[in-house]
């Protein structure tokens, strides 16, 4: 993966703090981050509640994404999204936009933690497609009271994450891939 470097030499990497425990646990990836020695910039930027309530209808400004396009990397909290109002969510407003459309999940066994699963070996990741399905949020109210919202699934859509995770799997010497919905 490419990524921009700074003239320090320092790599350049968007921070957007999000919303409610957003800026805590960012702080905290931030640090561990800074912790391994890399050399990186942090450029802060917005998205999310605090945009929504300036008017600008997608939660992310001009200025967050042309900084994503030049770092390349992004260090990003949960984004709240008003409901109600008619808003997109800016989380699939960013997945949209740089095509993040597989939701990669890995859950492996830790040895020192203790679990009901302990010593079998836990090793798997879940895949989940992350644009579509009711993420497209194609949403109506048919009456007072009652709305009605769009499951939207596609044939590409589906393919490019079912291939996606067949790709993984057989990059990590996985033997089987299991499909779920729901």
């Amino acid at each position: 993966m490419k990524y921009s470097v700074t003239p320090e030499g320092k790599k350049l990497v968007t921070l957007i703090p999000g919303d409610g425990i957003g800026p805590e646990v960012v702080e905290s990836a931030r640090r561990i981050v800074e912790a391994t020695g890399v050399p990186i910039e942090w450029d802060v930027r917005r998205a999310g509640a605090s945009v929504f309530k300036e008017g600008i209808a997608s939660g992310v400004p001009d200025d967050t994404i042309e900084s994503i396009l030049r770092s390349r990397v992004v260090l990003k909290g949960p984004l709240e999204t008003p409901v109600g109002y008619g808003e997109k969510s800016a989380n699939v407003t960013l997945r949209k936009l740089f095509e993040a459309f597989a939701n990669v999940r890995p859950v492996r066994e830790l040895p020192a933690i203790p679990t009901p699963y302990r010593g079998r070996g836990v090793d798997l990741v879940i895949v989940r497609e992350n644009i579509e399905d009711l993420y497209a949020a194609i949403e109506y109210r048919e009456t007072p009271g009652v709305w009605n919202a769009t499951k939207l699934i596609s044939h590409k859509g589906s393919e490019k994450v079912i291939r996606f995770a067949f790709e993984l799997a057989r990059a990590e010497g996985r033997k089987t891939v299991h499909g779920a919905t729901k």
